[in-house]
């Protein structure tokens, strides 16, 4: 049995934009989680816990 499938032109690169799209969005709320999650875990002070300089 053959399936034949057509995606045009706009709707190929729809899709492709949301797949590039997700791909990065997912990779900066990851590093962002991972940041903070080891911030936590090794102790490092964010830029709001460190004194202030005259």
């Amino acid at each position: 049995m053959h399936i034949l499938a057509y995606i045009d032109p706009i709707s190929g690169t729809i899709l492709l934009q949301l797949l590039i799209g997700g791909i990065i969005g997912g990779i900066a709320f990851f590093r962002n989680s991972a940041r903070k999650l080891l911030g936590r875990v090794v102790g490092h002070r964010t830029s709001d816990q460190l004194p202030r300089q005259s």
